[in-house]
């Protein structure tokens, strides 16, 4: 696969106050981030630019500044939003990525098609999972992949596109997600006005939009998902994507034994409030299935 590695440049914070829920980021915060970027020696981010159904895809790279060969293992990151809304930006970066470079993973993520700078249309879980899949093949051909080891993470619209991934194959020992988005007929919530809104991007010929719901409702299809290990956060006080999403992915995959739902009370949908303990958990989740 051709893909193209280079330094990680911060966007500006005009570009940073687009991606992140609002008012989540000033001037003043977003400074205190770059200086925290600034003095990161370990582990290292990269801008990386491959190729997909012939276009071009965005991502990052993180890794630790010190590669042994066979030794790591990979973790793809899902990030979540559509277009710039949830982008790659360093503070999520920083939030979801480096605390697994820190430990060792060679952690690869996605901006998806047609966004900061890709060419193609993101369609919220369509043709754009190969953009997911396409990365855990980016991540075999490192030198410092360990050749047994491969897992993802995503949050919100990150945990459908995990979900969807696995459906579509994606070979891991586990997953994990964090505020994910499983059920887009859900009741509590204006989902079928959202799926409606992304069903419009979806180039021709295109599903009907009961059908596109159906596709991107993990809840509704737990057999494609029980071969991988799952491990299911969500805040309690999540008012984005409401927690009946992970409470009925969890109902669903009841039969399935291989599979953990883990609420933070008081959590919100970026679970901000609980990131070290959503860390420890996917950490220790991981190391379960790790060979």
């Amino acid at each position: 696969m051709r893909a193209t590695f280079t330094p990680f440049e911060p966007h500006p914070l005009a570009v940073v106050i687009n991606a992140l829920p609002k008012g989540a980021m000033d001037e003043a915060m977003y400074d205190n981030v770059k200086k925290r970027y600034a003095r990161l020696t370990d582990p290292v981010l990269e801008r990386v630019e491959y190729e997909v159904d012939g276009l071009n895809v965005t991502g990052v790279y993180a890794h630790p500044a010190t590669i042994e060969n066979g030794k790591h293992p990979l973790l793809i990151f899902n990030r979540g939003g559509s277009g710039d809304f949830g982008m790659l930006v360093l503070p999520v970066i920083l939030r979801y990525g480096v605390p697994f470079a820190e430990q060792g993973y060679l952690v690869f993520a996605s901006n998806y098609r047609g966004n900061d700078g890709g060419t193609g249309t993101d369609e919220f879980g369509g043709a754009d999972v190969r953009d997911v899949l396409a990365l855990i093949e980016l991540g075999k051909q490192q030198p410092g992949w360990d050749g047994k080891n491969i897992f993802m993470l995503g949050g919100s619209r990150g945990g459908m596109m995990t979900y969807l991934a696995i459906k579509d194959g994606a070979e891991l020992n586990a997953a994990a997600t964090f505020g994910g988005i499983a059920d887009l007929s859900a009741e509590d919530g204006d989902w079928p006005t959202l799926a409606a809104k992304f069903h419009a991007r979806i180039p021709d010929p295109k599903p009907a939009l009961e059908v596109m719901i159906e596709q991107r409702s993990a809840a509704k299809w737990p057999q494609d998902l029980a071969r991988v290990p799952l491990l299911v956060m969500h805040g309690d006080a999540d008012t984005t994507v409401p927690p009946i999403h992970s409470q009925r992915l969890n109902d669903a995959l009841s039969a399935h034994p291989d599979h953990k739902l883990v609420l933070y009370p008081g959590g919100n949908h970026s679970l901000s409030t609980h990131m070290k303990e959503m860390v420890a958990e996917t950490l220790g989740w991981f190391a379960r299935y790790r060979r």
